[in-house]
């Protein structure tokens, strides 16, 4: 719907309906998954159906929106360029994402509460997946991370820049049939 206003003030290239469809349907699962994977933590330490809510929204609620405005940051980066069909794209991915956070944050927690405890039906289901191994490679690295996160900032900043610095000879153009 979003897409349907901004093409009646500007050119939307037929891809923009495309990537709104991937990119809702990916961002939408993970950011679901996100609430309703701490909405079970919440109900399983024991807090009522609307604590749970609340405590799921101020904390996973609060990733999804820095996780969102990143995308999204990615999403509009592809103003620079400024071709036509480049900028749909970032209109559309950055309305789908806006679109998916403000679901996640607003109709999921309203269907949960209405669902409240039933959301581990079948039950004993959960139980038998929610079984999480603590150690391993990838335990221990995030551990590494959380220990020096400034020291990981910046040699991430630094490689990033290293993979980046290209993109400074780049020339734009017009899409042609070279």
């Amino acid at each position: 719907a979003l897409q349907f206003v901004f093409g009646h003030v500007m050119n939307l290239s037929s891809m923009s309906q495309s990537i709104s469809s991937m990119d809702g349907l990916g961002v939408g699962v993970d950011y679901s998954l996100i609430i309703v994977s701490r909405f079970r933590e919440a109900l399983a330490r024991g807090l009522p159906v609307n604590e749970a809510i609340a405590e799921t929204v101020s904390t996973a609620g609060q990733a999804i929106v820095y996780s969102g405005m990143t995308v999204m940051i990615g999403f509009l980066a592809l103003f620079f360029p400024n071709v036509i069909d480049i900028n749909s794209l970032a209109i559309a991915g950055s309305l789908t994402v806006l679109s998916s956070v403000a679901l996640s944050l607003t109709l999921l927690p309203a269907c949960l509460s209405v669902i409240g405890r039933r959301i581990d039906w079948p039950y004993g289901l959960t139980r038998l997946i929610a079984r999480v191994d603590v150690t391993g490679w990838w335990y221990n690295w995030a551990q590494l991370v959380m220990r020096y996160p400034a020291r990981f900032l910046v040699g991430g900043t630094l490689v990033l820049l290293l993979m980046a610095a290209p993109a400074l000879t780049v020339k734009f153009g017009q899409f042609d049939s070279r």
